[in-house]
């Protein structure tokens, strides 16, 4: 979904806003309202295509400028900009072309919608007869008393690494990790912290990764495990314990941990659970026969570490990975 921009209201912005603003045009994450705009500035046209690709074409433009909302005039003046750009010497202006986007929401209007709701709800119990007090109340409400002005965050675009075929050229990682690791057909692209995870993990050190949410935290410990066991078929016991702080979690990393199996019919990588959810027909079936890798919490864990029949889940000739998904501090027994 893009982020909808008046053309008329980023013209009034000043240099450094218009040219973080052409860092989102550049990555196609906004779509530009040309309502009332004849034409732009020169001076203004350079600053807004400070970090547009030099490659792009007009047909590309017509992905981030609303084609609907152009007028000639500014259509031709940027059909003649993006031609100088491009070394071309056509005056013939072709037609813009947008297509509809009923994904497209303006975040403005939305929130305005749901405040005037609510205004609408307080008012309806609001009956004031002192006329002074009414008035100053009126006036609170118009000024947005009752509710903030909006927020708008943008999340970074983070650094791009290479694909799952590119690493796996490298030797990075295992062949077989291109079954796993693709989507749609199409090799996983990683991001370049993904990427050195699996490289200083292919050197056998240690690491700590912080980074924001939504940047694929998991990733940096699921792909290096599953290449070690592409590597090492041969392995029946733990592998890699991984410790959570809440059940909720571990459940959600079960189901993405499956998500890649699952592309693998057959596969001989088996992932558990080992939480207080569990029956105990099942943990004393996972006791019986271990999977390489296995989701517990930190509780869990203390109790394998200190109860004999447990013991030797963490006490797995093979275990090579511990991961501690969020850092937190603990004081048991």
């Amino acid at each position: 979904m893009k982020l909808p921009i008046k053309l008329q209201d980023l013209l009034q912005q000043n240099e450094t806003t218009i040219i973080a603003y052409s860092t989102l045009i550049g990555q196609g994450q906004i779509l530009i309202d040309c309502t009332g705009v004849e034409s732009v500035p020169p001076e203004t046209l350079n600053l807004l295509f400070t970090n547009i690709p030099e490659t792009w074409d007009f047909v590309q433009l017509g992905d981030v400028f609303d084609g609907s909302t152009l007028t000639e005039t500014c259509a031709n003046q940027l059909y003649k900009w993006v031609n100088q750009r491009l070394g071309k010497t056509s005056t013939e202006t072709p037609e813009i072309s947008v297509k509809s986007d009923s994904k497209n929401l303006d975040i403005f209007s939305f929130r305005n919608e749901v405040i005037g709701d609510y205004r609408r709800y307080i008012e309806s119990f609001l009956k004031i007869r002192n006329p002074q007090v009414k008035e100053f109340v009126d006036r609170e409400l118009e000024k947005g008393q009752l509710w903030t002005d909006p927020l708008v965050q943008l999340n970074p675009s983070y650094r791009k690494g290479g694909t799952v075929t590119e690493l796996i050229q490298q030797g990075t990682l295992h062949p077989d990790c291109a079954k796993y690791f693709s989507k749609n057909g199409q090799p996983y692209r990683f991001h370049y912290h993904q990427q050195q995870a699996f490289e200083t993990a292919k050197r056998l050190e240690p690491y700590v990764l912080t980074t924001g949410t939504g940047s694929g935290k998991s990733m940096t410990y699921l792909v290096p495990i599953f290449n070690d066991l592409l590597h090492h078929p041969e392995i029946k016991g733990v592998r890699a314990i991984l410790v959570y702080p809440m059940n909720a979690l571990i459940n959600s990393q079960k189901e993405e941990f499956d998500k890649f199996l699952e592309q693998v019919p057959n596969t001989h990588i088996r992932v558990e659970q080992y939480t207080g959810q569990e029956s105990l027909a099942k943990k004393s079936e996972i006791q019986e026969n271990p999977p390489q890798i296995l989701l517990t919490n930190y509780v869990m864990l203390e109790l394998m570490l200190s109860r004999t029949h447990e013991n030797k889940l963490v006490a797995s000739p093979d275990l090579k990975f511990l991961i501690l998904d969020e850092l937190h501090t603990y004081r048991g027994r």
